[in-house]
């Protein structure tokens, strides 16, 4: 696999650990930590509760949301812009509609694409004109302006995953895109810490993935908030959502700010 600046790929033993940089926002905005292991049966999953959020005069604040979803039978996990009021740009609403009308993940991840990079170019003129920091984080071309995830657990088959990145290149949107199937991990969001621990053992946390992969995606968010409490950025923050995604459906182990009607679905891939 290439090399990229926005993701390193080491391999632990048949584990491949993707340590994607993947801002959270709305409009302007950053902050959140999702783990992910995918098994040849199952899609393991946690992530944090805390979206930070900037209004037009760079005022923050701190909202909990939601940040596992059931769409028509597939596990979606977003990142970077979660919407924009004044492009009517809402990415949560373009994936229902890429999943109503797909059979797997990637007829899924291509009518999203397709309706991303169409509503995209309004998105990022709006967020220049404004001037706003997260601008000038997509400009550098290490911060994604939206990372999209379709997962999928089809009868009697194999776990399938696609992950789509969105950056800045110049004026050009460029989608850079990849799949994965049984025994993979990616680490998406705020992860300094925990990059910083995987690049002094990989092996070790290829194995943890392995052997105990709930264990893992928990210590993994743990791990990031209570670095954000540390250096109070406010960036990461509990409560945690766990889950398991399988042929039954997506089964929460900790619902975190999740609603109930949320998850615990047949899934009909």
């Amino acid at each position: 696999m290439r090399r990229r600046d926005r993701a390193s790929v080491i391999s632990a033993k048949q584990w491949g650990i993707v340590l994607a940089l993947l801002f959270l926002s709305v409009t302007n905005g950053r902050g959140t930590t999702i783990a992910v292991v995918i098994q040849p049966s199952l899609i393991t999953v946690a992530a944090d509760s805390a979206r930070t959020l900037e209004d037009l005069t760079g005022a923050r604040s701190v909202v909990s949301e939601c940040k596992v979803h059931l769409l028509n039978g597939f596990l979606f996990l977003e990142a970077g812009i979660m919407r924009n009021d004044e492009t009517k740009f809402y990415p949560l609403e373009l994936a229902q509609s890429a999943a109503i009308s797909s059979g797997n993940t990637t007829a899924a991840m291509a009518s999203l694409r397709a309706s991303l990079l169409e509503r995209l170019p309004d998105v990022v003129a709006n967020v220049r004109r404004r001037n706003s920091p997260a601008y000038q984080r997509w400009v550098k071309g290490n911060v994604p302006i939206i990372t999209v995830l379709f997962g999928a657990v089809p009868a009697g088959g194999i776990t399938t995953a696609t992950l789509c990145q969105f950056l800045l290149a110049g004026n050009e949107i460029k989608p850079d895109c990849s799949a994965a199937v049984k025994n993979f991990a990616w680490m998406m969001g705020t992860n300094k810490t925990a990059t910083f621990l995987f690049t002094t053992n990989p092996t070790a946390f290829g194995n943890s993935a392995a052997r105990n992969p709930v264990d893992f995606v928990r210590s993994i968010v743990e791990l990031e908030i209570a670095t954000s409490r540390l250096l109070n950025t406010g960036d990461v923050g509990a409560p945690i959502s766990i889950a398991r995604f399988d042929v039954t459906g997506l089964h929460f182990i900790e619902r975190g700010v999740c609603p109930a009607d949320q998850g615990n679905k047949q899934n009909n891939k």
